[in-house]
């Protein structure tokens, strides 16, 4: 019995040794691999936590600096926003525009609103938000058109995160065009809205007194 489990031992060396000769390099490659695996994610996870930091430093610095000088403080949220870096890049897109409107460059604005609104990887909230801001801006200028409602119509739908603003302007443009009776439907909606927010909500409730439509 003991030759013979010396016989199966010796015979498992040799298998084992055989196997070892035969399939050792993919082993070792394969241990290879994980470790340069586990390295990577190391590597990348920290890299992404460094520029997640750096992001937030620099969009910290120019609300600094927008406090104190807007104009200034534009160049400084174009460059994070060419960094395409995901939310923070558009948040500083939309400060950009939204410092470019102030300003008074206008032109430019509606340029940066049109990315942010066009970028299918950005949350919707923002993209409405931009959507509105190009309309507020057409407002501005007297220059509106049937894009301009399409817009409003469709960030006016249900549930969509800009609702009540889309409806409220609706309304202003109705106003606008002379049309009591089509504002009147407006802002009798933000009224009757229990979702509506409390200072729109007077603000419609102000405008039908005047206007009539109660």
């Amino acid at each position: 019995m003991d030759l013979l489990e010396e016989i199966k031992d010796d015979l498992e060396r040799e298998r084992n040794a055989e196997l070892l000769n035969k399939y050792g390099f993919l082993l070792v490659g394969l241990m290879i691999l994980v470790v340069l695996g586990a390295s990577v994610y190391s590597w990348w996870n920290n890299h992404n936590q460094q520029i997640q930091q750096d992001d937030g430093n620099a969009f910290y610095s120019a609300l600094k600096v927008e406090s104190g000088d807007q104009k200034a403080a534009i160049p400084l949220y174009e460059a994070i926003n060419q960094l395409h870096h995901g939310a923070i890049s558009g948040l500083a897109a939309l400060k950009e525009a939204e410092l470019l409107t102030a300003t008074g460059q206008t032109d430019r604005a509606v340029v940066v609103y049109r990315g942010i609104a066009d970028d299918n990887h950005a949350d919707l909230a923002l993209r409405d938000r931009a959507r509105l801001a190009i309309v507020d801006i057409h407002v501005a200028a007297g220059k509106t058109g049937m894009e301009d409602d399409n817009e409003l119509a469709t960030i006016a739908a249900s549930n969509r995160p800009w609702r009540y603003s889309a409806i409220e302007l609706q309304g202003a443009l109705a106003l606008a065009k002379n049309n009591r009776t089509e504002a009147g439907r407006y802002f009798n909606v933000l009224v009757n809205d229990k979702q509506t927010p409390v200072d729109m909500k007077t603000r419609a409730s102000q405008v039908l007194s005047v206007i009539g439509s109660i």
